[in-house]
């Protein structure tokens, strides 16, 4: 450990290079982690399932719907593009694809980056995907994160009419391809697509709007109720299809061979537990006068420094304890600082170790044995890295989920929040207060889930979640208690969760480790997508011509008067941040008029 005491002005100077370190890791983080993403769900989470609430639950929030009917929708008041409504714009096989579905479907491309563009730049990175609200996505150059730089250059709508091809390319093979093996929709299925027209005609009737004008205003002209009656149908035979195809695909694959293919790289599906904290290397800049080599010993010299002080931090971390006061005394310029929560990584994986420092580093930190302490380098810091349980597996786990969910609008505030938490708490006090048994709790659960969802996951009992494995559920601190050493039978809590809070219920360790459902989940995937692919080759894909141009015109002025408003929410958050989107309409927070 250095001796040196710093001066305030030395531990000011640390503490913003430690913190502006964090922004540039943070942020390549999030470029790595952009670029992996697809393939890391592949290997990481369940099989593909269409969820109902997904695919065929498209209508948007009050707040959004509020905006789009009274902001945008006058662009298509007088328009029922009923000229459109009849053009082809893609034949797949003997499939066609008429002019409001493939806009319905570009638009949609459009408004998932929208949408997680508006949520970057709630977080100060805005430049991360590159939309630029200000201008037309038509013509403009596609940028941002996981922008490989030598890549040829592509404009948002390029992008958008590629996917979108792409998309109904598949589901269209797929379609008919279930139609061919004589799919039909059961009776449960054709409830939910009566259920959810329902609903759509409710959310319609708030606007004294007819369904079909509702759907106009909101995805497309052209758009009928029959039309989009009609969509739910396909996607629901197609999510049919997939799922009993998927599990045809399963039967390949025996213990033996998942075991076979585990042992070739068992830390891809790993954890590990560790604590770590970095030193940053400070880039030095030359000074006036200065030659190439005497800045270059000049940084060796202040690099050498760094690490000494990385190799003191090693030396002290004779335990756990030792680490903790080491990493304490060595941070004590940064107030509030808690080296306990502040180094501990649990379950972390070869994968996010090699995204967040580097392979080799991550490398090194699987060949560490317990309590084993390590001095690693990368370009930008000096790591000392503590193994609290080295490389381990984890079976999967089942347990019963109550989902309490929060206010999504614009209207939600820290005491809906509150408010959110507090009904969990009396659910599961509501629950302790009775017999307290897991078929008590099943009740609780069938009572508290909405029927959406349980038409969503008919294959399982309300709430059960069966063979969960970490990173499943994209919650950390569910993961974090569901698979705790100690956890037993019979446990529960209630937990806050990104969509509000969820009510639990601990059922027991899985007879499965969660590499095998992981393998078989990547092997399914890839194989579902080979046969995908196939599917698509027996059935081209042709483009209309004067359909496409007639696509491409009404998707523009969608998504320019969605960019339009969007781009009016961010000029308006920096002069009255306190004026929601339902109050810029002249509505109170339930959605009717002030």
């Amino acid at each position: 450990m250095a001796d040196k005491k710093l001066t305030p002005d030395e531990k000011l100077k640390l503490k913003e290079d430690r913190q502006r370190q964090k922004e540039k890791e943070r942020f390549e983080r999030e470029r790595k982690r952009w670029k992996r993403e697809s393939a890391d769900k592949r290997r990481r989470k369940a099989i593909p399932k269409l969820d109902t609430t997904a695919l065929i639950v498209r209508i948007i929030s009050i707040v959004v719907a509020a905006a789009l009917v009274l902001g945008l929708g006058w662009v298509y008041a007088s328009s029922y593009g009923i000229p459109m409504r009849y053009m082809t714009v893609l034949s797949v096989g003997s499939e066609k694809v008429s002019e409001p579905i493939w806009a319905y479907y570009f638009y949609g491309q459009y408004r998932t980056i929208a949408e997680q563009s508006m949520q970057f730049a709630q977080y100060g990175l805005s430049g991360l995907l590159g939309l630029d609200f200000s201008k037309s996505a038509f013509g403009q150059v596609k940028s941002g994160m996981g922008e490989e730089e030598d890549a040829p250059k592509q404009t948002w709508d390029e992008y958008f009419k590629q996917q979108t091809n792409e998309n109904l390319h598949k589901m269209m093979a797929a379609y008919a391809q279930a139609k061919k093996d004589k799919f039909t929709l059961s009776e449960n299925d054709k409830k939910k697509i009566n259920d959810q027209m329902e609903k759509t005609r409710t959310d319609a009737q708030q606007y004294s709007m007819s369904i079909s004008a509702f759907l106009r205003a909101n995805y497309t002209p052209g758009l009928s109720e029959a039309k989009y009656r009609s969509l739910m149908e396909k996607e629901l035979l197609v999510q049919n299809f997939e799922a009993k195809k998927q599990e045809e695909l399963k039967s390949n694959y025996s213990a033996e061979k998942l075991r076979a293919d585990y042992t070739k790289d068992p830390t891809a599906y790993d954890f590990v537990d560790f604590r770590v904290f970095g030193l940053p290397k400070e880039t030095l800049s030359k000074e006036e006068n200065e030659t190439d080599d005497a800045l270059k010993a000049r940084q060796a010299e202040t690099d050498a420094k760094t690490k000494a002080e990385a190799q003191n931090l090693l030396n002290a971390s004779r335990s756990e304890q030792a680490f903790l006061d080491a990493v304490t005394k060595l941070n004590s310029g940064e107030e509030n600082y808690d080296a306990a929560s502040g180094t501990l990584h649990v379950r972390a994986r070869f994968a996010s170790l090699s995204e967040t420092y580097s392979e080799d580093i991550a490398k090194a930190v699987f060949q560490l044995g317990q309590n084993e302490p390590a001095l690693l380098e990368s370009d930008s810091n000096f790591y000392v890295f503590y193994v609290l349980k080295p490389a381990y597996q984890i079976k999967s786990a089942t347990y019963f989920m109550i989902p309490v969910e929060a206010p999504q609008d614009a209207t939600a505030t820290e005491e809906a929040a509150e408010q959110t938490k507090a009904k969990a708490e009396k659910l599961l006090a509501d629950w302790k207060a009775g017999a307290a048994t897991l078929e008590t709790f099943k009740t609780l659960a069938s009572e508290n889930i909405s029927q959406e969802m349980k038409d969503a996951y008919a294959d399982v009992e309300p709430g059960e979640v069966p063979n969960a494995i970490p990173g499943a559920a994209g919650e950390e601190n569910l993961d974090t208690w569901v698979f705790q050493m100690s956890r037993k039978a019979g446990d529960t809590v209630t937990l806050p969760v990104s969509q509000g809070y969820v009510v639990l219920y601990y059922v027991g360790q899985g007879s499965d480790w969660s590499w095998t459902i992981e393998l078989t989940n990547l092997h399914v995937s890839e194989d579902y997508t080979a046969y995908l692919n196939q599917l698509t080759k027996e059935n081209k894909l042709v483009q209309h011509g004067l359909g496409m141009k007639a696509a491409l015109y009404s998707s523009k002025k969608m998504c320019d008067a969605m960019s339009a408003y969007l781009q009016q929410q961010i000029d308006d958050a920096k002069t009255a941040p306190t004026t929601s989107p339902l109050q810029a309409y002249g509505l109170d927070e339930n959605g009717n008029p002030a």
